[in-house]
């Protein structure tokens, strides 16, 4: 599912990379004058998105090679951990810890599962705690309080 969200990404962002390479060098953009800056601003969009290009190609070639471990009671949560919390009033979270390709909410059932990486603040909160770890989390301007039921 991650990989194919990250992919489809790549295809609009290669495609509008080319777009942003066909306009930095069409003839319109060309500067009429030392103060027109048409051609400076679309190249600058140009690399921007070749750049986004490359960020795209190497999270995928990464998640490629992420290890995928087997997690039990025992086992911390680490890179490859999908992590279910749970509130007082019953809701729940699920949380994919990736090594690369955060900040993607996937769709599982009628479960939504959101991509963090370990560098990210929450996943800094979530790494390295066990099943029944209490977690403080600040959602919406508000402190709240979850616990970790679940490490698949």
């Amino acid at each position: 599912m991650l990989l194919d969200a990250i992919t489809a990404d790549l295809i609009k962002i290669q495609a509008a990379a080319q777009a942003a390479i066909e306009g930095a060098t069409h003839e319109e953009n060309r500067a009429e004058g030392n103060k027109d800056m048409r051609s400076t601003e679309a190249s600058y969009l140009a690399r921007g998105q070749a750049m986004r290009v490359e960020e795209l190609t190497e999270t995928l070639n990464r998640l490629h090679h992420m290890p995928l471990n087997s997690f039990n009671e025992s086992t911390p949560v680490s890179a490859g951990a999908l992590v279910r919390l749970e509130n007082t009033s019953g809701q729940q979270l699920w949380y994919w810890v990736v090594t690369h390709g955060a900040g993607y909410e996937l769709v599982y059932g009628d479960q939504v599962i959101t991509t963090i990486t370990p560098r990210s603040p929450l996943g800094r909160e979530l790494v390295e705690r066990f099943l029944d770890d209490g977690v403080d989390l600040f959602i919406g301007g508000r402190h709240e309080h979850y616990e970790i039921v679940e490490i698949i």
